[in-house]
């Protein structure tokens, strides 16, 4: 059969065995055409575009399902699920004088215009996803990867590149951990106990639950395989002609776009302490204006850049609902002084049902 008699591209793929087909058809004419032109090739690679996207994508779905935890939230907590943030004391600080001034904002419109023409405004304090490039693990993104044999069947050689994304991280309670006062996660995430957690109720739909070591990657590494094996099975062994590695390139490209959202929710055994759970937003699915950037310029630290999205539905005031908590980290100066300001700005934001307390533990730090 010739590339013109390939019906691919040419109509909307209705399942996902219509893309293997489709996909099968194309690889086929590949194996038999090993002499084509370059832009012929092209064309063929194209056409692959979209049933492997719509493969991948379906693959992604069935392992998103498994660190999903709405299942958790509907039983106990409804629409949200209580999980800790730890961050630094400014960071704090500063967004809540931006929830000051959002409730300012809001009390000057309702002055000016009639309540049935109200418009809310947008959110000015909103949770920051910080780019993954900024955080203390180098192979975060990468652990995952490092464990899929069968992806070095796709690739022609190249080096693999982990997708980009921009996250926030969250601890669960467990039986015998407290999320909000944990000292070894102070020392990691909590300006080395200097900052603040902030317990809140984030929506489950947004939280996925990170995994750990290569017995908590073996099911996803299954569903991962067989996918892969398949297409590997359709490719055949032969990458000698220049459509044959356009065709591998191509998958390995798609397949990593398509996981970027999942990647970042696997991790070594050692980091299994942090029972973690977090927000993702890969950068395959912003907008580049969406990209903000922040520069701490202070004297006491190095210069740095560091860049985040804000997604509107993380706003802080529909965050920090009845019964969430603000801990001040043991090693913060003058505990006092910064939970009687926090609690200050919290009442002058008009958060009343937020408490704040100084940590339990006992630590100086270095």
């Amino acid at each position: 059969m010739g590339y013109d008699g390939v019906r691919v591209g040419m109509k909307e793929a209705l399942d996902i065995e219509e893309c293997w087909r489709e996909i099968g058809v194309i690889t086929e004419f590949a194996r038999r055409s090993g002499g084509v032109s370059s832009g012929r090739a092209d064309q063929v690679v194209s056409g692959i575009s979209r049933p492997l996207d719509v493969i991948f994508s379906d693959l992604v779905s069935r392992i998103d399902a498994n660190h999903r935890l709405d299942g958790i939230g509907d039983a106990l907590y409804g629409r949200t699920l209580k999980a800790a943030h730890y961050t630094a004391t400014r960071t704090v600080v500063s967004l809540l004088n931006q929830l000051i001034q959002e409730r300012q904002r809001s009390s000057e419109s309702s002055r000016e215009l009639p309540a049935d023409q109200l418009v809310p405004d947008e959110p000015i304090s909103v949770l920051r996803l910080y780019d993954a490039e900024h955080l203390n693990d180098p192979d975060e993104g990468y652990y995952l990867i490092d464990q899929l044999d069968s992806l070095k069947d796709i690739g022609s050689g190249g080096e693999f590149r982990r997708p980009r994304a921009y996250l926030a991280s969250f601890v669960l309670d467990s039986v015998d951990q407290d999320a909000s006062d944990d000292l070894i996660l102070w020392n990691a995430y909590g300006d080395r106990g200097r900052g603040c957690s902030v317990s809140i109720s984030v929506p489950v739909n947004r939280l996925r639950k990170v995994v750990y070591g290569r017995e908590g990657c073996r099911e996803t590494i299954s569903l991962i395989d067989s996918t892969l094996s398949r297409l590997v099975e359709m490719i055949g062994s032969d990458n000698s002609s220049d459509l044959a590695t356009k065709i591998r390139d191509h998958m390995m490209e798609s397949f990593l776009r398509n996981i970027g959202s999942i990647s970042y929710l696997y991790k070594a055994e050692y980091f299994e302490y942090e029972n973690e759970a977090r927000v993702i937003a890969p950068l395959s699915d912003l907008n580049a204006e969406s990209i903000k950037f922040e520069v701490n310029d202070g004297f006491n630290e190095s210069w740095t850049i560091r860049h985040y999205v804000e997604l509107p539905d993380l706003s802080l005031r529909s965050l920090l609902v009845s019964g969430s908590t603000i801990t001040v980290g043991p090693g913060v100066p003058y505990q006092k002084d910064v939970m009687y300001s926090i609690e200050t700005m919290l009442r002058n934001a008009g958060m009343l049902g937020t408490d704040v307390k100084i940590s339990g533990l006992r630590y100086r730090p270095q």
